[in-house]
């Protein structure tokens, strides 16, 4: 898994994952997505070119984290960069992007 584009939806990714039949507590335990005001989960990474975070210290160097970058026309309060946050197999610092 290389470079990727997040869409421009608030729950897209959620979607998918339900389809799959993922749980909602284990869709929220990949650190994918986020819980909105509204109590509602939402897509962490949405309308973003992303990148995978390989751990090579292990077999296969699998992707444990995401860097979600914001395109050229994202607003001023739009953070430029999201990383995903610390899970059962990815501890920010561990490893490095790209």
């Amino acid at each position: 898994m290389g470079v990727g584009y997040a869409p421009d939806r608030p729950n897209a990714l959620i979607n998918e994952l339900r389809r799959h039949r993922f749980t909602d507590v284990e869709i929220r335990a990949s650190g994918l997505v986020r819980t909105s005001h509204y109590g509602q989960l939402v897509d962490r990474f949405r309308d973003r070119a992303t990148i995978g975070v390989r751990d090579h210290h292990a077999d296969g160097a699998p992707v444990v984290a995401f860097a979600g970058y914001a395109g050229p026309h994202a607003g001023p309060d739009v953070p430029p960069v999201l990383h995903s946050p610390a899970t059962a197999i990815h501890r920010p610092g561990d490893v490095l992007d790209g």
